[in-house]
């Protein structure tokens, strides 16, 4: 698995030979793309229960929960629904719900 935006796979802080003091907690998105298109959620096939729940079930023990980011367009797409299935997933795999909540833009 790549490292996650410059930071080191073994967990040792780069210049040093200790790991590093953050811990780390990934969470799988509900969105297929995570942040790779922007915006994730463009459309309720943004979302796929069942990939994410093989997802997160073929990596229990790495992936602590399931994300839910209730930003727009997300919101005026799917309303109430993106966030109930992302507790779907969570509650059926048996892993944790993270909901990201509001927009960094004024509207």
């Amino acid at each position: 698995m790549p490292a996650a935006r410059g930071r080191p796979r073994s967990g040792v802080s780069p210049g040093t030979s200790s790991p590093a003091a953050t811990p780390r907690s990934p969470f799988r998105r509900i969105c297929q793309t995570g942040l790779a298109t922007l915006p994730d959620i463009i459309a309720e096939s943004s979302i796929n229960l069942e990939d994410t729940r093989r997802v997160a079930d073929q990596y229990k023990g790495l992936i602590c929960g399931i994300k839910a980011r209730m930003v727009s367009p997300a919101l005026e797409i799917m309303g109430m629904e993106m966030p109930r299935l992302a507790k779907r997933a969570a509650r059926e795999s048996g892993i944790n719900l993270m909901v990201h909540i509001g927009d960094t833009e004024k509207r």
